[in-house]
């Protein structure tokens, strides 16, 4: 069973992670910088980004446009 964990990045771009996305697997975390926000934060590689900014997000495109026009805070809802 999967656990649902909310993060809250604060600051904007660039909030210190990669995603990727593997046929019909959600988007997923696939690098986190070291001792950047999303690391601090607790963002682990591996977690599958469910949610952006209270809305579902089930492709990387949706994930990487949300990133790039995010100003001030990030909210993450991540299953892991």
């Amino acid at each position: 069973m999967m656990n649902t964990v909310t993060l809250n990045l604060v600051g904007g771009p660039p909030w210190g992670f990669r995603i990727a996305q593997e046929d019909n697997e959600p988007p997923f975390v696939s690098q986190v910088l070291l001792e950047g926000r999303a690391y601090n934060e607790g963002m682990r590689v591996g977690d599958y980004i469910d949610g952006i900014n209270g809305e579902d997000c089930a492709f990387a495109d949706q994930v990487h446009q949300k990133m790039r026009t995010t100003k001030g805070v990030l909210r993450l809802r991540l299953k892991r």
